[in-house]
This record gives structure tokens, sequence and C-alpha cells, in this order.
């Protein structure tokens, strides 16, 4: 735990839930030493409770719950870092403990923020997105058309986004994967695109019969670029996203070297392709009808790009759980 986060445990405030804001303001108190910064412990098992039944079930459905719990735990703690406004900075820290408590040291408007947060999330049901990712890639002519720099851009709904688009369609510009996965709040995602690349790694001897015979193991590695990330709701038709771009080149995919077969008087040839990989952290908040795009560095003479969009909510108490179109 962050030793900022034990500075003061005499000053924990327990805030349940369910609280009022007018509840909760009895009992905030200053960190002794710190009177802009407050120490606040939320129990947070019965939103766990709600999330754990909605979270990423289709991967973790067979899971501990120990395990699920983590996870949604983690996913929680996430959203809540990157997204609590105003930001944290400095000594401002926050961290669950236990997959049964948040502790917080941050200011009051800090405070504020997540407890509205979380008393949002235990009201309501985990809420449906809907998010559409476009993997782009552009030499440089491409990309100095879109006016893209090394940060990202979000583009307002309308005449913005309608410009971009009519770009992408304008040459030299080509459009890898553009799917739509459908996720609830705190639910993660991942889209890609993929080349699954295989080379021989060893050789594995076996006495089959009195005679020694040597088998290739084969190893594969996937090239491309991999979107990962994860929905929040932020309330207001706002959408926290939090993403990971994955960039991954196997060059000198044709490089190998003969080795002495072990056991035998035999040569055989193996693989040595060399592999780069390059992620790229990322937040966005996006209002629905925006999106964001952000370029990842120069891979193979091309430039990969990322327009990532939250279309609308579906209803809440769908039984949908994810789906890829």
């Amino acid at each position: 735990m962050n030793p900022l986060l034990n500075k003061a445990c005499a000053a924990t405030v327990i805030c349940c839930i369910g609280l009022s804001a007018q509840e909760q303001q009895l009992g905030k108190q200053p960190i002794p030493g710190d009177p802009s910064r407050e120490l606040h412990t939320y129990d947070i098992r019965p939103l766990l409770e709600i999330l754990i039944d909605y979270g990423d079930l289709e991967d973790l459905e067979a899971a501990p719950r120990q395990a699920r719990l983590e996870s949604i735990s983690g996913s929680l703690e996430l959203t809540l870092r990157n997204f609590v406004q105003p930001m944290l900075v400095g000594n401002e820290d926050l961290e669950i403990v236990g997959n049964s408590h948040l502790v917080v040291t941050a200011r009051p408007e800090q405070q504020a923020w997540i407890a509205g947060y979380l008393h949002r999330q235990a009201e309501q049901k985990p809420r449906l997105v809907n998010i559409r990712a476009q993997i782009i890639s552009a030499d440089a002519e491409g990309l100095a058309r879109l006016e893209i720099g090394d940060q990202p851009k979000i583009l307002q709904e309308g005449e913005e986004l309608e410009s971009f688009q009519m770009k992408l369609r304008a040459g030299k510009i080509d459009i890898m994967v553009a799917p739509m996965v459908t996720v609830y709040s705190q639910q993660s995602f991942s889209i890609s695109t993929i080349k699954p690349i295989t080379y021989v790694k060893d050789f594995k001897v076996d006495m089959v019969d009195g005679v020694l015979l040597a088998d290739p193991v084969l190893e594969t590695v996937d090239q491309g670029v991999i979107l990962e990330g994860q929905a929040a709701n932020l309330g207001d038709n706002m959408v926290g996203i939090s993403c990971k771009l994955i960039l991954r080149e196997v060059t000198e995919e044709d490089r190998t070297v003969e080795i002495d077969i072990p056991g035998t008087d035999k040569v055989g040839t193996i693989g040595l392709p060399r592999i780069e990989t390059i992620e790229i952290d990322t937040t966005i908040a996006l209002s629905m009808g925006t999106a964001a795009v952000f370029p990842g560095p120069l891979s193979d003479g091309r430039y990969p790009l990322i327009l990532i969009s939250a279309d609308r909510y579906a209803e809440p108490g769908s039984d949908i759980k994810k789906e890829k179109r």
C-alpha cells in the first residue's frame, strides 16, 4: 500500500455506499498536518457484489470467486484512478484493499466525485455501451492529410468527424479492422488485427521402436496491432475508456541458424526472428457521438492509428453480455 494511505489511520472514515452526501459530510476529517486533503475508506462490498454479476463473466464464469473479485476490483480501481475529477496529483492516491474497501487520500472535491460515482454505480444496473474501433494504417502522406500529431485528438460530432471519415476514404490509408463490441461498464474488451507467424524453435528427440526421431517444436507469435481496454459509465452521457495499444512487429522473420540435435548425428535448422513490441497507454473521456484518434509510432513504413468512439448506451437489464461485429 502507498505509505500516504497509512499516514493517518486515526482519521479514517467508513463511508457505506448507500449513505447520502449529508451523512458522509458528518464524518469527514482532515489528515493531520495536511488540512487540504482527507483520508476516506469506502466500504465497496455491496457494489462489488453487483459488478461481479456483470463483469467479464464470459472469461471468468469458471474461475474461482476470488479471481473474479480481483478482476472487478482492479477494473474499478483503474477507472477511479484514471477519471476522478480533479485528477490525482502529488501525494493524492487511492487503492482498493482486500477486495472490499477503497482507501482514498484526496481533496474534498475529489472525495465528492468518488462518492458520487460509487453511489451511481450501486444505485443503477451496470449500463451497456457500444464501442467502435477502427484500426488504421497510413503512410506519411496519409498521416499528414489526416492532420494528426503525436497526441490523442478528440473529434467532435458533426462536421469535424465527417471530414475525418472523408479523408480516410481518400487513399494512402487502410482501415484494417472496424468491429464494434458491446460491453458493460467496468468490463474489458480487446480488438486486434494480427498475423500469426510460426517458426521452428527447437527439436524434441524421442525414441520410437528403437529409433531416435527428432520432431520440430513450433512457436507462434502474433504480429500486428492489439487494442485492449475497458469502458466505464461516467454519467452525463460520458464514457471513460482506458486503452493499451500494443504494436508487435516480427523482423528478420527468415533469420535461421543450424544446430546439432542432441543425442543424434543430425543437424536441424531453427528460426531466430526478432520480435519488437511497443505498448502505449492512454485514457479518453468521450461524450456520446464524439470520437478520439490516437497514433502509434512508425512501423514497417506505416503509422498505425486507432479511431475509437462510444456510440450509445443499450437499455439496462438487457441479456447481452458481449458481442462483436
